[in-house]
């Protein structure tokens, strides 16, 4: 008779298939952490493309984009709406430079405000020097913001996107990937002292965050920070004091489809980020549930039925073992429909490029449930990428049945 398994971890097929790196690494390279254009001289490496971006009004005025003197350089440059941003690797620009006399030259308007980000491309084996300035009445630029070593096009390497690894908030100019809320931490005496948490150009740059004392943080998922994130002009502002002593910790989020580069100040007199006022064994970090590395498919853990949290706004991965011997596979994330989570399933075929392509399956709401069932001849890890576009954590199960054929 037919046999049914609720599967955690399934050793004789681990012990059939073997884990290869995945190629999930585009070509070129990546807008994530871009400078404002500066309309000075730079050089870009041979056969190599980087990206510069602006801030437009998107009232129709005009925009002009000219790389200088770049006839019979080997250079070329697109031009990308924010909303293209969300997926560039899927799309052209909406325009290209066109040569003008002894310049590459783009001019255009369009309603569509935000940031416009330009792709600068050499196709020479050599370094080229070139200037690129970008001119209109309503263009912007900001500070050049360091940028950051990304995994994929839409996997950011930010370690601190699980509170467990918190960054200090030491006013460091970084870079928040699209669409992630990331993690800093500060030491506070608990002596009712005023403490001011500071974003400069936040507002502006449709940021906010979030503020959690020590005692939080043991479910901060599943509770109200104590404090928000005000406007105040263009900046983001939030005043408090307490008595409650140790690590606080801010949750700074991006609900943007591109990356912004951005300031976090915190100040107060009995505020410290490690030194003399600090003891030298500071409290143990809480344990925060979850360690989050699994945000990245190479990490992906395998699908073994624990509970587990989802952050606001985040995709986690998971993987199962198939033969490919046609068993129908069956995949139930439990009280996933009611909690509004989506799941996408991607054969190991896929994987090479997941980010480019569509997904075998999604899976279907079942009363609360979300269920995905399927059967193929394609052996190896298959993928699971389980995805919350809410604005707050949930916590999840994820089952796996196979269904063998012809057992006795």
């Amino acid at each position: 008779m037919k046999v049914l398994r609720w599967l955690i971890p399934f050793a004789v097929l681990a012990l059939l298939l073997s884990v290869g790196a995945m190629a999930v690494s585009a070509a070129e390279s990546n807008p994530v952490g871009a400078p404002f254009v500066d309309n000075a001289t730079h050089v870009i490496n041979g056969n190599t493309t980087t990206w510069y971006r602006f801030d437009y009004a998107g009232n129709h005025s005009q925009i002009t984009i000219r790389l200088v003197n770049a006839k019979d350089a080997g250079l070329a440059f697109q031009v990308y709406t924010p909303t293209l941003m969300d997926e560039w690797w899927k799309h052209d620009g909406v325009g290209a430079g066109s040569l003008k006399e002894n310049d590459l030259l783009w001019t255009g308007n369009a309603p569509e405000q935000g940031i416009w980000y330009i792709k600068l491309i050499n196709k020479n084996l050599a370094p080229v020097s070139f200037q690129l300035v970008v001119t209109g009445s309503d263009v912007a630029f900001g500070p050049i913001l360091p940028a950051i070593t990304t995994l994929s096009p839409t996997t950011p390497s930010v370690n601190n996107i699980d509170p467990n690894l918190a960054f200090l908030a030491d006013a460091t100019a970084r870079v928040i990937p699209a669409k992630t809320a990331l993690w800093y931490r500060y030491y506070y005496e608990g002596d009712h002292s005023q403490v001011t948490v500071n974003v400069p150009q936040g507002a502006y740059n449709r940021l906010r965050f979030h503020v959690h004392p020590p005692t939080q943080m043991t479910k901060w998922w599943d509770i109200l920070p104590i404090g928000q994130s005000s406007n105040s002009g263009d900046d983001l502002v939030w005043n408090g004091n307490s008595h409650e002593k140790g690590w606080w910790y801010i949750e700074v989020i991006n609900d943007n489809p591109y990356a912004i580069g951005f300031a976090l100040k915190v100040t107060g007199a009995q505020v410290s980020f490690g030194g003399p006022t600090v003891p030298v064994v500071p409290p143990e970090l809480p344990k925060i549930a979850p360690s989050l590395e699994n945000a990245d498919p190479n990490k992906a853990f395998t699908v073994d039925a624990n509970y587990r949290t989802i952050p606001a706004k985040t995709t986690l991965w998971y993987r199962f073992a198939y033969a490919g011997t046609h068993d129908q596979a069956i995949l139930k994330v439990v009280d996933g429909s009611k909690n509004q989570l989506r799941v996408h399933v991607h054969t190991p075929d896929q994987m090479k490029t997941w980010w480019d392509v569509n997904p075998i399956g999604q899976a279907t709401p079942q009363g609360d449930n979300l269920v995905w069932s399927g059967n193929t001849h394609e052996g190896g890890w298959w993928y699971v990428e389980v995805m919350n576009d809410s604005t707050t954590a949930v916590n999840f199960q994820m089952l796996l049945e196979i269904q063998l054929r012809n057992i006795q």
